[in-house]
């Protein structure tokens, strides 16, 4: 038996046996997701824009937080599209310019969208700490987003 061989039959049976927890979002509640945020965040996505920062493409998104005078704050998700290539992270939300959101944001310690710009701030939760702000039939509603990075539709 080659040591190829050998390998294959000792791993295979490991392998398989990998928590596949260790590679998902985990679960939770909106307190842990206010525990664990630097900071939570009402506002208007005004633009995005991805760009490479190392091997990975960073979509950065400028949020103008609900309030008079709040300094705009940029958020990083990973993944987007840069000419025509593109990367997906599952789990990642996509926010889209002239919508309002609730993020559950982390220290401000990113990369910055531009030399010399501020720090980004990544979304605690992936998707979980995202949830769209919208009017449905003349009341506010909190729209949270499912695993493919997208807002659910509102029920009546």
């Amino acid at each position: 038996m080659r040591v190829r061989d050998a390998l294959f039959i000792v791993l295979v049976p490991l392998l398989a046996g990998i928590d596949a927890g260790a590679m998902t979002v985990p679960p939770l509640s909106p307190t842990a997701l206010a525990a664990r945020a630097d900071v939570v965040v009402e506002g208007v996505v005004t633009s995005a824009r991805a760009r490479w920062v190392g091997r990975r493409i960073l979509t950065f998104y400028i949020v103008t937080p609900d309030g008079v005078g709040a300094p705009s704050i940029v958020v990083a998700v990973p993944g987007g599209v840069v000419g025509a290539l593109g990367q997906r992270v599952p789990g990642a939300p996509v926010l889209h310019a002239g919508q309002r959101y609730r993020l559950h944001l982390g220290p401000a310690d990113g990369p910055a969208d531009v030399d010399g710009g501020p720090p980004s701030r990544g979304i605690i939760g992936f998707f979980r700490g995202v949830a769209l702000l919208a009017d449905h039939d003349g009341v506010r509603v909190s729209i949270p987003f499912y695993d493919d990075g997208h807002a659910q539709e509102p029920r009546p």
